[in-house]
């Protein structure tokens, strides 16, 4: 169902509505269900449910529009529901389902994702059972109390706190918060240290290579063999017909001319 907005006023309060009036329809439409009469009752009301949506919509992302939709249907249960017998103010009645309505509706689009509305209704009840408790015991309650207090199986405790967890949107760029003068941000945190092993031999391999350019030929073959094609000294003084004494003074003399190489670009070289 929807609801087109009205040519007049916005803001409405509770005084402008005719209670009397409201209360006399209330009684009509509960003994004979009329549409017409609930639909009277519905234009009457909408100046109360413009105020509590202007209330709520304090949020530059809060459309009032959207929250007048979803109060009407706040407003559609309150007349369904309400017992004019029943001695209690139909504008305090109206307005409790209105905003509940209403705020059940932010509270879901708030979420990453549709949690049942009953988890959704206990974390607001464990928030201010918390705070209670840590006044009451001077620390922070455990689920063991707040399940005893709330009168509940503790299992909903945790579900409900899974719910508030998965609610809050956190950046991969946001500073966590840190002794050190170091700030870490959120990323660096999610990021395998298997992967960062590997980005940086691969990285080293990177630089290893251009390296490789700017020395003599001779160094270059036995860098290549030795330690790129992970060839035994052994082996190589075999293919070469030199000794194993000729190898190690030419892998030497090698890394020496490698080491010179990164001394002269300023390059790390522990490495070597």
């Amino acid at each position: 169902m929807e609801f087109k907005k009205s040519s007049g006023s916005t803001t409405v309060s509770k005084s402008d509505l005719d209670t009397d009036l409201v209360h006399s329809w209330l009684s009509d439409y509960r003994e004979s269900k009329k549409p017409e009469i609930k639909d009277k009752i519905i234009k009457h009301c909408m100046g109360l449910v413009k105020r509590i949506a202007n209330g709520l919509a304090r949020r530059s992302t809060d459309s009032v529009e959207d929250l007048i939709q979803v109060g009407c249907i706040g407003l559609i249960k309150a007349i369904d529901n309400f017992d004019p017998s029943a001695g209690a103010k139909c504008t305090t009645y109206f307005t409790h389902l209105i905003a509940g309505e209403m705020r059940h509706y932010c509270r879901d689009k708030a979420m990453l994702f549709r949690a049942p509305r009953e988890l959704v209704e206990l974390n607001f009840r464990i928030s201010r059972m918390v705070q209670a408790l840590t006044y009451q015991l001077g620390r922070e309650p455990t689920d063991y109390e707040l399940a005893n207090a709330l009168d509940v199986d503790s299992k909903k405790i945790q579900e409900a706190f899974e719910v508030e967890r998965r609610r809050t949107l956190i950046s991969l760029d946001q500073t966590l918060s840190s002794d050190s003068s170091d700030d870490q941000i959120f990323l660096d945190t999610l990021v395998d240290s298997k992967y960062q092993s590997f980005a940086s031999l691969q990285e080293h391999r990177l630089v290893l290579q251009d390296a490789l350019k700017n020395i003599s030929p001779q160094a270059q073959e036995i860098i290549e063999e030795i330690f790129l094609n992970e060839q035994t000294q052994a082996s190589y003084a075999k293919r070469h017909k030199i000794s194993q004494m000729q190898t190690s003074r030419r892998v030497r003399s090698a890394l020496s001319e490698l080491r010179r190489y990164f001394n002269k670009i300023g390059q790390h070289t522990s490495a070597f």
